[in-house]
């Protein structure tokens, strides 16, 4: 309608809420450029470019399972290290098990026969 008021436009935003200008990204193309080039005379893509492509992500496969070849043989060694030092810690707790069986056995034995021991004599009560 011709004679009504039109609201005023919006304030424009402060430059903390704008969007940031992005810079300009580069052509997908320019990641390859070792590999390449395009056909200087057309833009089209050489044969010879393709294979440069494929041999290069072939290398680069054979180097990325050569490094998981690796760190599947270092988990190994290093589980069958944990598994050792397992062993070795359950050996050393049955031992130190059987050794405070074997004192407290003999602690009791002395006790039936009316005996006391020296920790007793002086005292101290073991655990």
């Amino acid at each position: 309608m011709p004679g009504t008021l039109q609201p005023p436009p919006p304030p424009p935003l402060p430059p903390f809420l704008a969007e940031p200008s992005l810079p300009p990204r580069p052509h997908p193309a320019a990641a390859l450029a070792p590999y390449y080039p395009l056909n200087r005379r057309s833009p089209t893509i050489t044969a010879a470019f393709i294979g440069k492509i494929i041999h290069a992500l072939s290398a680069e496969r054979h180097k990325l399972r050569y490094q998981l070849e690796l760190k599947t043989y270092e988990v190994a060694r290093l589980r069958h290290e944990l598994g050792e030092t397992r062993r070795r810690a359950n050996a050393d707790i049955a031992t130190l098990c059987k050794k405070v069986y074997e004192m407290e056995k003999e602690r009791l034995t002395w006790r039936e026969r009316g005996e006391s021991t020296e920790e007793e004599d002086q005292g101290q009560v073991p655990l």
